[in-house]
C-alpha cells in the first residue's frame, strides 16, 4: 500500500528504514516511556526489537506498517500502522502515527491523518477508529481537532500495568 499527499508519501516499511524509525521513536521520549515502560526499560527499544515488531506486523495481513516520508526529499519523518479490520469493531483503525519531534507543528500529522481518512473512505468503511492512551493529552487534542469523537473506553496491557484508552471515531 502507498498513500500520497501533497507533501508526504506513506509507503511500506523496509529493513533499511529501521535506524530512521528508531530515531523517530527516541525523539519522542514521553511517548516512548508511555508505550515501552519507564526509565531503563524505555531505552531498551533498539533496532532488534523494532525489527521483531515489524516482522510480527508483516505476518498479520490486516496490519499495514508504513513509513512517512517527505515527497520532495524522501526523508523519513515518521511511521504509522493501519489496521484494515479490527477484530472487535470490524472497522479500520489507525494503530499508530508518530512523527519525529523535529517535524511537529508543520501540519504533516494532519496531512497523514487525512490520507488515512481518504483510504478508509475509498475502502468502503463507514468509520475510522483509533485509541488514545490516558496521559497522551497532545494526541487527544490532535485527533479531536480533526473531528474524531470519543465512542468507547477500554484498557490495554502496558509495561507499567493496565492502561486506560479512549476509543475515538471519525464517521465517514
Amino acid at each position: 500500500m502507498r498513500l500520497t499527499t501533497e507533501r508526504l508519501e506513506l509507503e511500506p516499511i523496509t529493513a533499511d528504514c529501521v535506524d530512521d524509525i528508531v530515531s523517530v521513536v527516541r525523539s519522542n521520549p514521553a511517548f516512548l516511556m508511555l508505550h515501552h515502560g519507564s526509565g531503563e526499560r524505555a531505552q531498551l527499544l533498539d533496532r532488534e526489537v523494532l525489527k521483531r515488531d515489524i516482522a510480527s506486523a508483516d505476518a498479520d495481513p490486516d496490519l499495514i506498517p508504513l513509513v512517512v516520508r517527505l515527497r520532495e526529499t524522501r526523508e523519513l519523518v515518521g511511521w504509522a500502522e493501519l489496521l484494515v479490520d479490527h477484530p472487535r469493531d470490524r472497522v479500520p483503525w489507525v494503530g499508530l502515527l508518530e512523527l519525529h519531534a523535529d517535524q511537529h507543528g508543520r501540519g504533516l500529522g494532519r496531512e497523514a491523518a487525512q490520507a488515512f481518512l481518504d483510504w478508509a473512505r475509498h475502502s468502503g468503511a463507514t468509520a475510522l477508529r483509533l485509541g488514545v492512551d490516558d496521559g497522551n493529552h497532545s494526541a487527544m487534542v490532535f485527533w479531536t481537532d480533526l473531528g474524531f469523537v470519543p465512542v468507547d473506553r477500554r484498557t490495554r496491557a502496558a509495561p507499567s500495568g493496565p492502561l486506560g484508552v479512549t476509543v475515538l471515531e471519525h464517521a465517514l
